[in-house]
Parts: structure tokens; C-alpha cells; sequence
């Protein structure tokens, strides 16, 4: 094969020989090696095509680091950009030579501007987590995993990753953040953390079933952001649905066990659990019976003093001069080694437990998808190929989506969600001069008239 060069000009046209060696096979006589090349293109096609439609929509997009985000991690870090490169240099200033650091929203935006000035969408979120990525970065929250967003005015923590780090939450990261939430959310809820109750929580990172390293360095940021913006309740309903009862105790007795760890149980733990109780279907006011017949011995509810408190009496047995849990210059309880144990054993056992849980609504969705791709008979929509028609009629059995779902989704049938979702409306927009997915707000929402158009 001999490469030549024709010129566009008609004066000019003339063969002219670059080659100056041997010639060469041609390659494309051969069905296998054509078949290799093909697949390739069709890959960098593929990890091309979000970025693709984003500048084909807004001509000034590829200047943007919204354009940036979009690209391939093979491209994206090494962009010329001076926005990116102020934004690296700000990363940088704050995290310095540290494996993780809260930095300030604001300072982050100040690069990467937002439509709303006290708000991000979940679109706008999960650009600036692709973009930290393509420099090397993770941050949470990310709303990919935990369904949170960050708020302008909060300070992220943000960590150092590898770019081979995972974009979407397997079922064992999913159940370990559920833990590390609810006991989170336990720990701080008397405006301070113990050293006991640290270790807990890193001790349940450690041991989280099947977490890669990858995973368990987000579970660490997730945590230290956990402890320091508390978002309430948010989210975790959907959650806590899908859990049997015996699995709702399950963790309600965990959560005791963190309390109680310390030896000291404050009126705010007190109440967090009786929340949490009520969330998970368990009975509020079985709180304070459970923290003491959690806690090996005797548990201060509330310090007492000479003028005010009660005083209670050594347990049963227990010799007066050999406490399970001693004080501290703090006034807080020393943790008891023992009782640590029994507690990081429940915290392994709770993860497990969760991990089957999720994993099962995983493999089952998983199945299903299957199912639709290998069955013959199912036809494609007008204008998509079988990927995204298995897509959208998945998407099709609900009106209203949050966007770690349909990620997941879009995973499973080997697609990334924005360019899918572009590649949904167009079609859309062929048949009915209108999308059939948008983004309102937290949520997509489908437009149940485009669908029954697009899929009758």
C-alpha cells in the first residue's frame, strides 16, 4: 500500500509519492485486522460522542470547561486550557502534597461557572466532578454516588484518585455509604466526634466487604464531609424502603452500638436515633431500653452534677473497682477494647448484610436488561439502535428519575448516560419536534406522550 497525495487544486494535480519506502500490505483486504480497526474507531466514537453533541449544540462549547468535562479522560487531562489550568492550580494550592482536603465550593466556581449563583443542577454537579477526575481528583459529595449535591456556599473534600477509579457506585460501596451515613449521622449528633467513635467509623471503611481501593479512598471522603454537613434525612427514604424488617433492626442495633460505644450517650444521640428509628420503621421509644441493653455496663445518659443528676449504681457482679469504661480528661468515657470488637464484627456483618441487598436489586435489574437485549422479537425504536432502545424503555416505566439511577442504567447497557440521553432526544425530536427526557430540577422527567409516540 503506498500512500500519495492528490491536491484539492486542479493546476496542482498531480500524484505525488510521500512515501519513500517499501510498500506496505494493505490490511484492509483482510476481514480480521479491518474488524480490530473498526472496533476501535467505534470506541473513540463512543467515549467521543457526549462532547460531540455539546459542541455541535453551542458552537462557543468548545471553549468551555463544560466542553472539557465532557471529553475522554485520554484528552481531558491534557487539554490546554486556561481555565482548567487555574483550576488545577487552585485543587493544588488547597490539597498540596495531602491525599485528601476540604476545599471551598466558591473558590472551585470561581473557574467553573454556574447558571444559578446559589444553586448547582445535578447536570452542572456532575460536570465538575468529571473534571476533577480528568486532573486526577474525586470530590464529595458527588451526586453520582450518594444522590447529594454540593451546595455553593460548602466547603468539598476532594481526593486524590486514579483515573481508572469507578464512576458509578457498585452495590458493596452502596451499603457501606448507607452505614457510614446513618453512623455519621450518630456520632455527630452531640457537635462532637470522639476518638473512639473516629476509629469506629474508620475501622467500618477497613472492613466494608469488597470495597477496591478506589472505592474505600471516596468512603474516607464521604465520611470526613458526612461529619461536617449534615443533610438530614435526604434521600435515605428510598433507601430504607428496600430493606426487610429484620434487616431494618439490624442496622437500628448497630446504630445503638455506635452510640453507646464510648460509654457516654448524649441527649442529641438520643434523639437522632429516635429519628432514625422512626425511619426505619422501628419503634421510638425502644431507644433508650436498646442503649442500655446494648452497652456492656452502665451508661451515662447526661453527666450529673453535685446540684443536679442521678446517680447510678454499680452493675450487678461488677466489682466498683474495675469499670468497663473509664473517664477521661475529657469527661467522656474511655472505649472498652472488648466492646470495640464486638462492635467492628456487627459493623462488618451490617455491611454484608446490606451488600446482599443491594447486590440482589443489581443482579435482578441486570437480568432483566438481559433479558430484554437477548430477546429477538423485542424491535428497535425508529432512529435508535438496540442499546438505546433497550435504554429508553427502561427508562419508560417511570415518569420522573434521579440521576445515579439512570447512570446505572446506562451503564448496564454499555452507555454513557448525557451522550445517551442526547442520542434519546434527537430521535424524539425527529418524530414529535420535541425531547422525550429532560432534567427539571433534581430529577429527569420523560415526556409520557413523546414516549408513547416514539415507541408505538
Amino acid at each position: 500500500m503506498r500512500a500519495r497525495y492528490y491536491p484539492a487544486s486542479g493546476g496542482l494535480r498531480e500524484e505525488i509519492d510521500i512515501y519513500g519506502g517499501p510498500t506496505l500490505p494493505d490490511i484492509t483486504n483482510l476481514k480480521r485486522p479491518r474488524t480490530l480497526l473498526t472496533e476501535v474507531a467505534e470506541q473513540a466514537t463512543d467515549k467521543l460522542d457526549a462532547y460531540s453533541r455539546f459542541i455541535g449544540k453551542d458552537g462557543n462549547g468548545r471553549d468551555s470547561l463544560q466542553g472539557v468535562a465532557l471529553l475522554p479522560a485520554e484528552l481531558g487531562g491534557q487539554t490546554d486550557h486556561p481555565a482548567l489550568e487555574a483550576l488545577r492550580a487552585t485543587v493544588e494550592h488547597y490539597v498540596e502534597d495531602r491525599d485528601w482536603a476540604f476545599v471551598p465550593a466558591s473558590a472551585l466556581l470561581e473557574h467553573f461557572p454556574i447558571q444559578k449563583p446559589h444553586r448547582l443542577s445535578k447536570k452542572e454537579s456532575v460536570l465538575l466532578a468529571q473534571l476533577l477526575e480528568k486532573m486526577g481528583f474525586g470530590m464529595e459529595p458527588d451526586v453520582r454516588f450518594s444522590g447529594l449535591k454540593p451546595g455553593p456556599d460548602e466547603h468539598l473534600a476532594v481526593f486524590r484518585q486514579n483515573q481508572d477509579a469507578p464512576a458509578a457506585p457498585s452495590s458493596a460501596f452502596e451499603a457501606a455509604a448507607l452505614v457510614m451515613r446513618l453512623a455519621a449521622m450518630v456520632s455527630g449528633a452531640d457537635g462532637e466526634v470522639s476518638s473512639a467513635e473516629e476509629q469506629q467509623l474508620e475501622q467500618h471503611i477497613e472492613t466494608s466487604l469488597s470495597l477496591e481501593a478506589g472505592e474505600r479512598n471516596r468512603l474516607h471522603a464521604h465520611k470526613e464531609w458526612q461529619l461536617r454537613h449534615d443533610r438530614g434525612m435526604a434521600g435515605l427514604k428510598a433507601q430504607i424502603e428496600e430493606l426487610s424488617e429484620s434487616q431494618r433492626e439490624t442496622i437500628g442495633e448497630y446504630l445503638v452500638t455506635i452510640a453507646a460505644a464510648d460509654g457516654h450517650i448524649d441527649p442529641g444521640e438520643v434523639k437522632i436515633l429516635q429519628k432514625l428509628y422512626k425511619q426505619l420503621g422501628l419503634d421510638p421509644e425502644q431507644v433508650v431500653s436498646d442503649l442500655h441493653g446494648a452497652s456492656a455496663g452502665p451508661v451515662t445518659v447526661k453527666p450529673a452534677t453535685p446540684r443536679k443528676g442521678y446517680s447510678i449504681p454499680e452493675q450487678p457482679g461488677q466489682p466498683a473497682h474495675e469499670p468497663e469504661a473509664t473517664a477521661t480528661d475529657s469527661g467522656r468515657a474511655a472505649l472498652d477494647p472488648d466492646a470495640l470488637q464486638r462492635k467492628l464484627a456487627e459493623t462488618s456483618q451490617v455491611s454484608t448484610l446490606l451488600h446482599g441487598v443491594f447486590a440482589e436489586e443489581a443482579g435482578d435489574a441486570e437480568s432483566e436488561a438481559h433479558s430484554r437485549e437477548s430477546d429477538s422479537q423485542t424491535p428497535t425504536i425508529d432512529g435508535l439502535d438496540a442499546e438505546h432502545s433497550a435504554l429508553l424503555r427502561e427508562v419508560g416505566e417511570s415518569d420522573t428519575w434521579e440521576r445515579a439511577a439512570l447512570e446505572q442504567l446506562a451503564d448496564r447497557h454499555g452507555l454513557m448516560l448525557d451522550g445517551a440521553l442526547d442520542t434519546i432526544n434527537e430521535a424524539a425530536f425527529d418524530h414529535c419536534d420535541a425531547p422525550c427526557v429532560e432534567e427539571d430540577g433534581d430529577v429527569y422527567v420523560l415526556d409520557r406522550e413523546v414516549y408513547k409516540e416514539m415507541t408505538q
